[in-house]
């Protein structure tokens, strides 16, 4: 059981949303997406350091280990491009030693805004 837990990714719920026994807590496309990016960036070796669902609707906020920011990510949208997004745009932002001070922002397909 332990094997199976870590393997799952931690995600904190700050929403709000009233959880009851034996119902789902989040539907089942949300925890998708959140297994999906989770996937995805251990794939390119970015360790997460938390997630967490803001009480923004439909929206994820991300932490990478070593970084001051965290990534706004829209759980409606397409994981894997917002995932590749942050990919890209992190090592963009790396290669240009550019670090934004708040966060970074991939919820627009095949964008990012960073602050």
């Amino acid at each position: 059981e332990s094997s199976v837990l870590n393997t799952l990714p931690d995600l904190r719920d700050e929403s709000g949303l009233s959880i009851e026994r034996g119902k789902n807590a989040l539907p089942k496309a949300a925890a998708d997406f959140v297994r999906e990016v989770a996937a995805q960036l251990k794939q390119k070796g970015l360790k997460i350091q938390s997630m967490t669902l803001p009480t923004v609707a439909n929206e994820m906020h991300l932490r990478l280990e070593g970084t001051a920011y965290y990534v706004k990510f829209d759980i409606r949208g397409d994981s894997r491009v917002q995932a590749g997004t942050l990919i890209a745009t992190k090592a963009k932002l790396d290669a240009d030693k550019v670090s934004p001070r708040e966060y970074l922002d991939v919820r627009v397909p095949g964008k990012a805004y960073y602050k």
